[in-house]
């Protein structure tokens, strides 16, 4: 991600109360997962640290790519640009880190990817967690970290810790900068009665 964006305010028909609300609990799951995510490359990773890691990867996900069942709620309806918004806000093209979704809708279904590992082969291992790189052939990995690719296998996630806690250190950096614009501006954003047609830069100036 690059450190400055254009955010073109007038395009927004998401209400400003419903995204600052929106970024304001977005903050604090960025948050986690990235400590989280650091202490993993750190060399103190553990089932705890890991299931942390994910599952707020996990919920980030959800802000910015919502679970298909959404579009059967009253909600969808009510604000059906609400994911295109908040990543318009923070300047995050729709493909970036998508593997977000695929981490969201395996967590979602965690026990079933279970059952379905275990069906595929009741008689291979399941390694619950493993660190220092010794990874068995054939072996089902869940929350196994292997610091000599600095990778995390779970279930058939495979995740770059390190490339992920830079993307989720840029844009816990980039919630900050939007924050106080976006305060600024929320009555007047997402309304039929928002006539603005100024573009704004979203940047630390």
């Amino acid at each position: 991600m690059t450190d400055t964006w254009h955010v073109e305010w007038q395009t927004i028909n998401t209400p400003g109360e419903l995204l600052f609300l929106l970024v304001s609990q977005l903050a604090p799951q960025v948050a986690v997962g990235s400590t989280a995510g650091q202490k993993i490359i750190g060399g103190t990773y553990s089932p705890e640290t890991a299931s942390a890691f994910l599952f707020s990867a996990g919920v980030v996900g959800d802000f910015f790519w919502p679970s298909p069942g959404r579009g059967r709620k009253p909600v969808a309806s009510a604000f059906p640009n609400r994911a295109r918004d908040l990543r318009h806000l923070l300047g995050l093209p729709e493909a970036e880190f998508s593997q977000l979704d695929s981490i969201r809708n395996d967590l979602a279904h965690v026990d079933e990817r279970m059952e379905e590992l275990y069906l595929d082969n009741p008689t291979a291992p399941l390694l619950a967690w493993g660190g220092g790189g010794v990874l068995l052939k054939d072996t089902r990995r869940y929350l196994n970290y292997d610091p000599t690719t600095g990778t995390l296998h779970s279930l058939g996630i495979d995740v770059d810790v390190a490339a992920f806690v830079a993307w989720l250190e840029s844009l816990q950096a980039r919630i900050g900068r939007i924050t106080m614009p976006l305060f600024l501006r929320m009555h007047d954003i997402g309304h039929v009665s928002n006539t603005a047609e100024e573009e704004s830069t979203a940047s630390a100036d």
